[in-house]
């Protein structure tokens, strides 16, 4: 199976499967990992967002920093 495959048939049948990284007012940003890569995601409407997906060396504080940034936080 391919990773586009395997992640969308995670995130299809349980879309709260990522653990909760933080929240912005309304939003609930999640964390899924899949081998060596962070995958960032909200749900709005039963609809599944990616905000970003980063390899698990890069730097924490850069990928919420970004995320600030999307949110206009």
């Amino acid at each position: 199976m391919s990773y586009n495959a395997t992640i969308e048939n995670s995130l299809t049948f349980s879309p709260k499967l990522g653990k909760i990284f933080f929240k912005y007012k309304k939003i609930t940003i999640r964390q899924l990992l899949y081998r060596m890569h962070r995958i960032f995601y909200y749900i709005d409407n039963n609809e599944i967002i990616i905000i970003q997906v980063t390899h698990t060396r890069r730097n924490i504080e850069n990928v919420i920093r970004i995320m600030k940034k999307y949110f206009n936080y």
